[in-house]
């Protein structure tokens, strides 16, 4: 009786202890040049679809991928950046602002 209750026991505690402990994960953020956080810019594997989009802290969380080591980061108003990733967990991103316009005009023709 002692063996069944421990073992089912065991069974309960296992997912309780390896959660969380993703080793294939890497965690990282995305900031600007002021060390501001960009809330909503995207990462992305290079030469894959397998992304994610960062947190209102900047903060994104991405699995790592077989044979692809660069991770791409890009956010409107920024300049799109490309990081190599090799053993680290962690990664910070910082990304330039881009260019900006002072003025925008628009022409429209009318066909009839």
């Amino acid at each position: 009786m002692h063996r069944y209750i421990y073992f089912t026991l065991v069974l309960i505690a296992l997912p309780l202890v390896t959660m969380g402990q993703d080793s294939s994960a890497i965690v990282g953020t995305v900031i600007d040049e002021n060390s501001k956080p960009i809330p909503g810019a995207i990462v992305v594997w290079s030469g894959t679809t397998n992304g994610t989009v960062t947190d209102k802290r900047g903060g994104f969380s991405i699995n790592r991928i077989n044979n692809t080591s660069q991770l791409i980061a890009s956010a409107v108003g920024f300049v799109t950046d490309t990081i190599q990733v090799s053993k680290q967990e962690t990664v910070k991103i910082v990304l330039s602002k881009a260019v900006e316009l002072d003025e925008v005009q628009v022409k429209g023709n009318k066909t009839s």
